[in-house]
């Protein structure tokens, strides 16, 4: 299966080759894990993948590299309490080499928060917002020194502390979310700015609003130019790593836009 990924770069052909192991041995881990990052990759829908891990359901745990694939699966599906109550119950271990778990765990409490918002529940999904940012010991991920996603959080924090009527606190937030400075080791979270952008227009700043969402466009387009080393990662039988860089390429574009009103022009690039 890796072979067809890596070497051919056939996802069809090593997705049939990893089911058939995983039908071999269905007790694997390791295999269920490999499976559903092929999944992943080849877009295959979350309806499909979550049934390969309720078909599978004690096995995932074995390994916390499954684990992380499932409660992925589960935001997908929108089913938030799932992938938190699996996110707060599972101990995960890093050395297993997927460090990434912080973020899927930030995910799932943002996005339940997000649909507590639209239900008007405010004080639930400022809850939710707040335990986003909390490093539970059994994730074993240790607190960074600065948060890139403070700007996101701190932005939808201001948003529901404006709905429940405590306005100095909810500009507090848009200032806080606006005077993290960009700096160039932190560019790995390019859409951290759309956040710093709406929080600007909320303090009306319009002009330095304009200014972030028109360089998410120029970012994305930078990585679109024909001039681009978009294929560098293949190089090394990393496709994925070449695809995903040029969705996200369109992700900003499409953050740039809709910042901007357009949004028309966003859903495309979306």
């Amino acid at each position: 299966a890796q072979a067809y990924d890596q070497a051919e770069h056939a996802t069809t052909k090593a997705i049939s080759a990893m089911e058939k192991a995983v039908g071999l041995d269905k007790s694997n881990a390791r295999f269920l894990y490999e499976l559903d990052t092929l999944y992943e990759s080849g877009n295959t829908s979350p309806q499909k993948r979550f049934a390969l891990f309720e078909s599978n359901p004690s096995v995932a745990t074995k390994r916390s590299d499954a684990m992380t694939q499932e409660a992925k699966v589960y935001l997908l599906l929108g089913r938030y309490d799932q992938a938190s109550q699996l996110l707060k119950t599972h101990r995960f271990h890093n050395w297993e080499g997927y460090g990434d778990i912080h973020d899927v765990y930030m995910d799932a409490y943002l996005l339940r928060g997000e649909g507590e918002f639209k239900a008007g529940k405010y004080q639930a999904a400022l809850n939710d917002y707040e335990a986003s940012l909390e490093y539970p010991d059994n994730l074993e991920v240790g607190r960074p020194y600065h948060e890139s996603r403070l700007p996101q959080v701190d932005y939808l924090m201001g948003l529901t502390y404006e709905k429940l009527g405590n306005t100095p606190k909810s500009r507090a937030l848009y200032q806080q979310a606006t005077a993290d400075q960009w700096r160039e080791e932190r560019r790995e979270r390019p859409e951290m700015r759309y956040y710093q952008g709406l929080a600007a227009l909320k303090l009306g700043r319009a002009a330095d609003a304009n200014q972030i969402f028109d360089g998410l466009i120029a970012m994305g387009n930078k990585v679109l130019a024909p001039e681009s080393d978009i294929d560098y990662f293949a190089k090394f039988g990393q496709r994925r790593s070449s695809r995903f860089r040029l969705a996200d390429a369109h992700y900003l574009i499409g953050l740039g836009n809709l910042g901007k009103g357009e949004t028309a022009k966003a859903r495309v690039e979306f």
